[in-house]
């Protein structure tokens, strides 16, 4: 009897009450361009449709395995199908998540090109209640990559930004798992983040190709991110288990310092999520506050580390959770025309602000592109976005004074659509503005051009130096 051959790719598939999205994930693995693979699906006590629709596709397709247990979340379900796993290579999907037909081809490819451990790629986000496609840079940030491939030794501190911990958005060589005997934790969330995080900074060889191959979908109840409130710690138990083994590695000095920028950024991040759910914030606060924050290196004498965010984590920690405030401290203003190829970096910037406290007015000044679509794509995970119709080209100028008219906060802010802020400018200005009780803030700024007459650029940078030195209030009357 002849051996089966292996298979490319193991694609690994937790499968948890998936029953309203479940098929278009498994329609979109078989669609894939390579055929050599194994599906392996593991329904983790679902409650719904989901078991009997994945059994009816292992009757129609050999390539698909099925496992059932109790419910033990994704992480357990994860390590069930890779102890049954044979593929040279290992893919990890959500349900409820789905892929480009070149998905697993471009990953392969590009894995055996460099001889890479971790092959990555780019995603986006697909929202489930309006359906529209969103860009979600933040999955892959090719700005901290000057090679390929590359490792942690050769981005150093950078190397946990360059990618997020989730598995989804990346193709691992099989063998590599195997030899780093590595697992996904059971916890209700962030069962991910160990495997990814020893897996980022321990690879030998890691590529990245930037092609949205991958759909996160949001706004379903059953995406673990929905349900943080119930284990709000568990990603502190999850970057802890990551920094015994770094230590126990001989790799935590070499990224000490990124471990701990992400350490504060996950803190803010999960503090942030919880702000509508009181009993589980505070729970979250109070055992960083207890053990979680020394035990994870993190005090307000932490060296190197972005002073705006160890500030910002503080003010998170000690504000009360059950009073909303009635007026946001900033209004940024930002007047758009045609916008559609700068305005997801001008609103990144903004809604990531370490002053959460603002509201942003968006001003479409008639634009004819697909301003208006992106705008409402950011305005559906943002409610702290408006949008106004200025009408059909009012110009710059009275779009702003629309905008403003629409202002909530005693202090605006204007920003056109090509600039972008850095991430602690509303909490400075906001602090300026306690201290000095101004009615105007002058700030300075730097360039980023695309432009190539070196001229023009010059002259810009000068006007921009001068500006800064001479201007006076009165000068703007």
């Amino acid at each position: 009897m002849s051996q089966m051959k292996q298979p490319l790719v193991s694609v690994i598939i937790p499968v948890y009450n998936g029953e309203n999205y479940l098929s278009q994930c498994l329609d979109s693995v078989l669609a894939q361009t390579i055929k050599s693979l194994e599906v392996i699906c593991v329904d983790d006590g679902s409650t719904d449709s989901s078991l009997e629709i994945l059994e009816s596709y292992a009757q129609r397709h050999a390539c698909f395995k099925i496992l059932h247990q109790d419910n033990m979340f994704a992480g357990a379900a994860r390590n069930r199908g890779m102890s049954i796993a044979s593929g040279k290579y290992l893919a990890f999907l959500d349900c409820d998540d789905f892929v480009e037909p070149e998905y697993l081809e471009r990953l392969t490819e590009l894995c055996e090109k460099y001889q890479a451990d971790i092959g990555l790629c780019s995603a986006d986000r697909y929202d489930q209640s309006t359906k529209k496609f969103s860009e979600a840079p933040w999955f892959l940030r090719m700005e901290y990559i000057d090679r390929m491939p590359f490792n942690a030794s050769t981005v150093g501190n950078n190397i946990l930004k360059v990618a997020k911990p989730a598995p989804w958005a990346e193709l691992f060589r099989a063998d590599f798992v195997a030899r780093l005997k590595l697992r996904f934790q059971p916890l209700r969330t962030a069962n991910d983040l160990y495997f990814g995080y020893v897996a980022l900074t321990s690879a030998d060889k890691i590529a990245a190709v930037d092609e949205v191959l991958l759909h996160y979908r949001f706004g379903n109840s059953t995406n673990l991110q929905s349900n943080t409130h119930e284990s709000p710690d568990d990603f502190c138990k999850a970057l802890l288990a990551v920094k015994e083994r770094l230590i126990r590695d001989g790799r935590f000095i070499q990224i000490e310092k990124g471990f701990t920028e992400a350490v504060i950024d996950h803190c803010i991040y999960n503090l942030q999520r919880l702000k509508n759910k009181p009993t589980a914030r505070l729970k979250l606060t109070e055992a960083l506050n207890d053990h979680y924050l020394k035990e994870l290196g993190i005090n307000k004498h932490t060296a190197g580390i972005d002073s705006g965010k160890l500030r910002h984590l503080r003010e998170l920690m000690s504000s009360r959770v059950d009073k909303p405030s009635d007026k946001p401290l900033l209004s940024i203003v930002v007047p758009i025309f045609n916008g559609e190829q700068s305005i997801s970096k001008c609103l990144d910037s903004i809604i990531n602000q370490t002053l959460p406290d603002i509201d942003v007015v968006c001003v479409n000044a008639g634009s004819a592109d697909r301003t208006l679509e992106l705008l409402n794509d950011y305005r559906a995970i943002d409610k702290r976005i408006s949008i106004v119709d200025a009408g059909k080209n009012p110009g710059l100028l009275n779009a702003r004074i629309v905008g403003a008219g629409n202002a909530r906060a005693d202090y605006v802010i204007f920003v056109d659509a090509g600039d972008h802020i850095e991430s602690d400018a509303c909490r400075q200005i906001a602090d300026w503005i306690r201290e000095e009780r101004s009615d105007i803030i002058e700030f300075t700024c730097g360039v980023e051009h695309s432009a190539e007459d070196l001229e023009d650029i010059k002259r810009l940078k000068e006007s921009l130096r001068t500006k800064a030195k001479t201007c006076n209030p009165e000068d703007l009357f």
